[in-house]
Formats: C-alpha cells, sequence, structure tokens
C-alpha cells in the first residue's frame, strides 16, 4: 500500500478528513484526560512523550490513518487502540529496546539468521525475510523471542520511504516441521500486528509450505482478521516468486542472486 491508494494520506474522502481531524482532537483530549495536565503539557508528559516518539518515523497523519483504517474509521474506537499502544510501549520499554538496539537483543537468538531485511519487492516495499526452520519451540525464552520480534517491527518503520507505507514478508517453510510451529510466538506476532502496528503489511508470502502442516496452517488463519488474511500467498515456484519480487534482491537460499544473510555483531566501534 502507498500514500495515494483510498483511504491513504493523499486520497481521502471528505468524511474521511473530517474523521482524521476528529480523531486528532479526541486524541490530545484523550491523552490530557489520561495525564491530567494542561494540554500545552502534554508533550512532556509520560504519553506524549510516546506519543511523539511513536511518530518518530512517520508522518503523524499517516500513523493515525493506520489505526482509522484498522477501526474502520470508527474515531472512539481508534483512540482507544492508541491509549492502550501508548501505555503498552511505555510498560513494554520499546523506546528503551529501540535505543540500545541490537545490544538488548540476544545475541545468540539473533545469530540464527531466522528474521532478517533484504531489498525490496517490485512495489518498492521492504522485504522481511523469515525463516522459521531456524526458529525451534523453547529454544530461547518466549520474552527473548518477543524482544527480537519488536525490534524487527520497530526497523521495518525505518525502511519505509514516502510513499510506500506497508512492508512485504516472505515466510519461507523450507525444512519447517513441527517443532518449528511456535503457536505462542505466532500469536504474539498477530497480536502485536493487529493492535500496535495496525496495516503494516502488504503482503504475505509464504513460500514452500510443507502440506503435513495444513492443520497449523488451518488453526492461524483462524487468528487473522479478514484483511490480513487477503493478503496471503502461497507461493508454488520461482517464477510466481519473481512476480511480486526479483531475485536480483533475494538471497541464495530463496533461489536469489544475494548472498545468504549473516549476522554481524555490533562492534565497541559502533556503539
Amino acid at each position: 500500500m502507498t500514500s495515494n491508494d483510498p483511504g491513504h494520506i493523499n486520497n481521502l474522502t471528505r468524511a474521511q478528513i473530517n474523521a482524521l481531524r476528529q480523531a486528532w482532537k479526541s486524541l490530545i483530549e484523550a491523552v490530557n484526560k489520561e495525564i491530567s495536565v494542561p494540554t500545552k503539557h502534554i508533550a512532556d508528559s509520560v504519553y506524549g512523550d510516546e506519543l511523539f516518539r511513536a511518530m518518530g518515523y512517520d508522518n503523524p497523519d499517516v500513523l493515525l490513518l493506520r489505526w482509522l483504517r484498522s477501526r474502520k474509521w470508527d474515531v472512539q474506537a481508534c483512540i482507544h487502540q492508541i491509549i492502550e499502544t501508548l501505555k503498552w510501549r511505555r510498560d513494554w520499554g520499546v523506546q528503551e529496546l529501540v535505543a540500545k538496539g541490537e545490544r538488548a537483543i540476544s545475541e545468540e537468538e539473533i545469530s540464527t539468521n531466522k528474521t532478517y531485511f533484504m531489498g525490496h519487492d517490485k512495489m518498492g516495499r521492504p522485504v522481511c525475510c523469515i525463516h522459521p526452520k531456524e526458529h525451534i519451540k523453547g529454544q530461547f525464552p518466549h520474552e527473548f523471542s518477543e524482544r527480537l520480534t519488536v525490534f524487527c517491527v520497530e526497523t521495518y518503520r525505518k525502511l519505509l520511504q514516502p510513499p510506500i507505507e506497508s512492508v512485504t514478508v516472505i515466510f519461507d517453510m523450507s525444512g519447517c516441521d513441527s517443532k518449528n510451529m511456535d503457536f505462542h510466538q505466532v500469536k504474539f506476532l498477530i497480536h502485536l500486528l493487529d493492535n500496535y502496528y495496525p496495516d503494516s503489511l502488504g503482503l504475505i508470502l509464504i513460500v514452500n509450505f510443507p502440506w503435513l502442516l495444513g492443520k497449523s496452517w488451518t488453526l492461524i488463519k483462524s487468528w487473522l482478521n479478514p484483511t490480513v488474511q487477503k493478503k496471503v500467498q502461497f507461493i508454488h515456484s520461482n517464477e510466481e516468486l519473481s512476480q511480486y519480487i526479483d531475485p536480483a534482491v533475494l538471497p541464495k537460499r530463496l533461489n536469489g542472486a544475494q548472498p545468504d544473510f549473516k549476522y554481524v555483531p555490533p562492534t565497541k566501534e559502533d556503539n
């Protein structure tokens, strides 16, 4: 999705523009009520600080429109979820995670190379590659994997360049079996994207899916909202994948021309 698509910043109806204006008014009132300080001091408050930091990568209107679209232009539902997101970001320590960067992540887990960003698809969206084969259920504490997941989502936000507003995710299911199916982690990711990073997914490409795991997919699909379900595509060949992403920007393990990703830890000079 881009800024030019219907319901996005460059393509709004009069009703949607009015909803955006009302959302801003309601958001300021809601934050004001939550922190019980005069409006002029909102930026210096806990929730105000989280709000402005959350907007650090985005056009503020673009960010607010994400929630409005995800909540079907229901302004009150939109504002409720934004306040819940600000609380979550504060309680979860998202800003501290971003500030510390990779040093806040388990080096052992990130070195599995289970997830990384490489190139862009043919629509200009950043591509996130995920290799569930490298994730073994129970190998790392849930909080380690959750921290890595949030870090990746925050990283993708930095990669967006207008008018692009979403990411493409490749799930390379090669070699996966039941030990790689971590439903706790799947639920965490779905909850994260639905509630705190709405309307972030442009396309989900599932490659080399082992149909022995068909029941697992049926269960996972039931957790996805209908909008996300429509963005899922099962890819059955290299030719089909190349319709979405040029092989020149893909790693060798996805039959592309780029070297396979290998995590390089930060050095002291990177501080």
